[in-house]
């Protein structure tokens, strides 16, 4: 049978195409929309990404004058409906029945393509068998914490769908499982048992371990400015070791962490499957001098700019030194970094950084010389803690909202111990995950210092997804500041709250305690600080590709002493965002609106109940 400019019918044992209407032209012919009925275990956003067609998207819809959308094709509608078909089988509906139908659209050139789908019912594993090839003792592996965590994460279980697409993670998991127990050689095989209806599959993994295998040898190759050792020492691994897959990866991820290096690869060559192994690992590495400039804009700073010149190994021992400046209308600062990158093993590193800077802040200007000296310790992937020792001298004087007073110096050594962590099990591109980050100095340290207190603040942050593109992203920050006076507090010690990385409805600092000056109102800080921001994040690439939009409610309140501490002082703001990721680095504006400020929170704004926040180019 035939359709004048219609689809073929009947091509396909389990899969239709129907048209609903005949054509005279379809070289001109659009799709409007995409539907999908009859789906119950998958949603139509998933099923979308499976199929070519798609959508008109909403810059198209916008368009109303143009066609727009994707071009109306037969042929890509029939491979449609195998694709969507094998999604399902490949996910266990082995009996999953596609048929596709084309309907008119409002407009003569507009077609809509629905996919009816009945799914059938789904394969349920009957039966798991875990079958080892002993050419060893394997009766203690199956006990093993790493094997039994791996069946445990595995997604082949009994009485769940089967769904082929899974077979390499199963033994995947399983052979990784088996390597970190040190058979580097191990072989893991998944087979299959289908009954002839399709509704049952018995599973077996066979798993052939393989002889226990110790690193025999270390090949390095593609070094040019080192010596082997130093990279089979920052590898942490070492002759003799017995072999762990996982401990692999670790030894490319700190290889590659380390700043020489730019491509590293730890690998397993082929050779004779024997209780020993030989490793290869490959480097390459980055200039060894670099030059880096970056500038950016935002109404804090204004015009901001950043130059740097790094030596990555200057003795030809894997250390780093560099030399870079900073410059804003805020803050201009110099700083000479050195780096060691290894002290007792690969995790930890030591840097050593004496700078000078000038701070010309609203209420306060500084000048101060010293340096800091931080030991690093990365514990993990996401775990690092730091504790350094700072110490410097400075000059500070207080501002009024027109001028600087001289009559206000003040003299200061600061002598301060500081800890700081950050657990970081986040993937922020992703939108989920945690990030903490707790920070306590203490002052006064070795009678050399002049200020005697003690500094903590927690910065707690969370990432949720809610859908494809869309983010739930909520922050809470406090800090304290015990032991000296606020009176004897310097002004760049105190906290401050409101900005473009704070409560947005206010301009920087502008939130909390004031002091009156001639010329208006100016930030005091103090002793006590609570901030939070809840904001949802819409990626709308769809409209102009690297958009984004975010809506946002915030809150805090900083207050002078902190048994002052209550929540019935918080101010709130609310308000919403652009961001758009160029060449020249993430463009980022944001409008808030003050929703209850005090009569000073108004006066010492620019824009009122407003707050205006526009950045280009990275922070630095």
């Amino acid at each position: 049978m035939q359709f004048k400019h219609g689809l073929l019918i009947g091509c396909l044992v389990a899969i239709g195409v129907m048209p609903v209407r005949a054509q005279e032209d379809t070289g001109q012919l659009r799709i409007r929309n995409v539907e999908f009925s009859g789906n119950k275990a998958f949603p139509d956003i998933l099923l979308r990404t499976v199929v070519a067609n798609r959508n008109r998207s909403l810059t198209e819809r916008m368009k109303f004058w143009s066609e727009g959308g994707y071009e109306f094709d037969e042929a890509e509608i029939r491979r449609d409906a195998v694709r969507l078909q094998r999604f399902y089988q490949r996910r266990g509906f082995y009996h999953a029945k596609i048929v596709a139908s084309v309907h008119d659209g409002k407009k003569s050139w507009q077609r809509n393509v629905r996919f009816s789908i009945t799914e059938g019912e789904p394969t349920i594993i009957d039966s798991l068998r875990i079958v080892w090839i002993p050419d060893r003792d394997s009766l203690q592996l199956p006990n093993e914490r790493s094997f039994r965590r791996a069946l445990a994460r595995n997604p082949m279980k009994q009485g769940k769908r089967y769904e082929s697409v899974l077979n390499a993670d199963s033994e995947g998991m399983l052979h990784n499982s088996l390597q970190n127990m040190g058979f580097a050689f191990a072989h893991v095989t998944l087979q299959e048992e289908l009954d002839s209806a399709k509704t049952s599959a018995i599973i077996t993994f066979k798993l052939d371990p393989g002889p226990l295998t110790h690193i025999d040898t270390i090949h390095v190759v593609g070094e040019t400015s080192v010596r082997k050792s130093l990279i089979r020492r920052e590898s942490g691994i070492d002759i003799g070791d017995r072999f762990s897959q996982r401990d692999l990866a670790r030894a490319q991820n700190e290889i590659f962490s380390h700043h020489l290096f730019r491509f590293v690869t730890v690998t397993v060559p082929e050779q004779p499957r024997d209780s020993t192994v030989s490793l290869f690992i490959r480097v390459r590495e980055h200039p060894l001098r670099s030059v880096r400039a970056q500038i950016g804009f935002g109404t804090e700073e204004y015009a901001r700019g950043y130059l740097s010149w790094t030596h990555r190994n200057p003795f030809g021992n894997a250390h780093s030194f560099a030399t870079s400046a900073r410059a804003s209308f805020i803050e201009q600062r110099v700083n000479v970094d050195y780096i060691i990158p290894y002290v007792f093993n690969t995790n930890s590193s030591f840097l050593i950084s004496p700078f000078a800077q000038r701070l010309n802040e609203s209420n306060y200007l500084l000048y101060r010389v010293g340096g800091n000296n931080t030991f690093l310790y990365r514990y993990s992937q996401t775990l690092v803690g730091t504790m350094s020792y700072e110490f410097t001298r400075n000059e500070e004087f207080l501002k009024s909202a027109v001028k600087v007073l001289k009559d206000s110096t003040q003299f200061y050594d600061l002598s301060a111990l500081q800890f700081s962590g950050y657990y970081q099990r986040s993937l922020v591109e992703r939108s989920e995950g945690w990030a903490i980050r707790p920070f306590a100095e203490f002052s006064g340290l070795f009678t050399l210092g002049t200020l005697n207190y003690q500094k903590l603040s927690l910065d707690v942050r969370r990432y949720l997804p809610i859908r494809s593109g869309s983010q739930l992203a909520l922050r809470v920050e406090t800090g304290f500041i015990i032991g000296t006076d606020l009176a004897e507090i310097p002004a760049n010690i105190r906290l401050y709250a409101g900005g473009t990385n704070s409560v947005r409805g206010y301009d920087r600092w502008q939130l909390g305690p004031k002091r009156s000056t001639v010329g208006g109102l100016v930030p005091d800080g103090g002793r006590s600080l609570l901030v939070f921001n809840t904001e949802w994040r819409q990626d709308a690439s769809n409209m102009i590709q690297g958009l984004s939009m975010n809506a946002f409610f915030d809150g805090g309140q900083v207050w002078r002493q902190t048994q002052e501490y209550g929540l019935r002082d918080l101010r709130y703001s609310i308000g919403a965002g652009l961001g758009y990721a160029s060449f020249l680095g993430p463009i980022r504006m944001d409008v808030g609106y003050k929703l209850n400020p005090t009569r000073q929170d108004l006066e010492s704004s620019l824009l009122g109940h407003f707050g205006l926040h526009i950045s280009i180019g990275q922070t630095f």
